[in-house]
């Protein structure tokens, strides 16, 4: 999925389609058929997988494998457990894997623009520092596919949320447009992650209908039974 992570083998990268199914945690049995099967396919038991119930916060938990496998009102998970899988579902709002490869360590967020403006992210690496002794040098990211700054229109309200970052606005035929992948550069680098070790997946969630779900796209255009949202899961097997 991504390249940077390809040297190395014991890692677990994953990222659902449209084609898998919607992955929403919900009482729908056929959400949980697909979630099942989706990690069958993959070779993952469900007793490894832990699950962030996100609520759009800047939270971050650090998971153990004595802790439950639900966290509620998270919307980000770190651990250096091996065969422990993190979890979050996104629709547009997108998925941000960290990888510290010295020190075995990872992290997985739910990053929307809640997420960012209350910087989820740098919450997730000052947690890995500090319990994983992770340096921000030798953190690896990776970021899948998000809504781009041609569609994620905004009302001039919006631009208050993200005073300090001028550059992540676009103003055209009338219109504002947000590009929220320039405010996650930005805050990266105020991390001290290098520029090389960040890779997107520059793909446009509400552009691309037949491989991905979109919540602002599906809100307005399908049935409620398919607003719905792909599954990120990431781990290290031992």
């Amino acid at each position: 999925m991504f390249k940077i992570f390809e040297p190395y083998k014991d890692l677990v990268t994953l990222f659902s389609l449209k084609e898998d199914g919607p992955m929403k945690i919900t009482d729908d049995k056929r959400n949980f058929a697909n979630r099942l099967k989706f990690l069958n396919k993959n070779n993952i038991s469900e007793g490894d997988l832990y699950v962030g119930r996100l609520q759009h916060t800047n939270n971050v938990a650090v998971v153990k494998n004595r802790d439950s496998r639900m966290f509620s009102n998270c919307d980000g998970l770190v651990t250096n457990q091996p065969n422990t899988f993190l979890s979050f579902t996104v629709a547009d709002c997108t998925a941000v894997y960290l990888l510290d490869p010295e020190n075995k360590a990872i992290g997985l967020l739910h990053a929307g623009w809640k997420g960012l403006k209350d910087e989820i992210i740098k919450n997730a690496i000052e947690l890995m520092q500090a319990n994983f002794n992770s340096k921000s040098e030798n953190i690896l990211v990776g970021i899948s596919a998000i809504m781009c700054s041609k569609c994620y229109e905004v009302q001039p309200d919006f631009i208050s949320n993200f005073s300090n970052y001028p550059n992540a606005f676009i103003q055209r035929d009338n219109k504002i447009f947000f590009d929220s992948k320039n405010v996650i550069l930005s805050q990266l680098s105020s991390l001290g992650i290098k520029e090389n070790n960040i890779e997107f997946i520059n793909e446009c969630t509400y552009c691309l209908s037949d491989k991905y779900f979109s919540y602002r796209r599906d809100q307005y255009g399908c049935d409620p039974d398919d607003r719905n949202a792909m599954m990120a899961v990431f781990g290290i097997k031992h």
